[in-house]
């Protein structure tokens, strides 16, 4: 009988990558219930590939917040990645307009935008 032994490896590499799709979870929920609250106050008129466009930004950025979380605080909270994934327009655009220069003045390299 041939039996296939699981190495720690493995078991670490299906955690890490469940861990990274849970995080996303929290955002893309997030999102979708921004979505939702729109079609709510009728600012908008619900459309399905919109609510899975809406997910898959909140996942990503909910991605970007957890990473930022765990490096200033040493933990994540799950309350703020729903957060993020609700305010994730806000938090793109403010990302498309300022980010590449907060990583610029980061690395201290002069932004010639201004």
């Amino acid at each position: 009988m041939i039996t296939k032994q699981t190495h720690i490896t493995e078991i670490m590499i299906a955690a890490g990558i469940l861990s990274i799709f849970s995080v996303g979870l929290f955002g893309a929920f997030g999102a979708m219930v921004h979505y939702l609250y729109k079609i709510v106050r009728e600012e908008s008129e619900y459309k399905f590939k919109t609510l899975l466009v809406f997910a898959i930004l909140g996942f990503f950025v909910a991605l970007l917040v957890n990473s930022l979380m765990v490096d200033f605080f040493g933990q994540s909270y799950e309350g703020l990645l729903l957060l993020s994934g609700f305010l994730v327009m806000r938090i793109l655009e403010f990302l498309d307009v300022r980010g590449l220069g907060i990583v610029l003045k980061r690395v201290g390299i002069k932004d010639d935008k201004k």
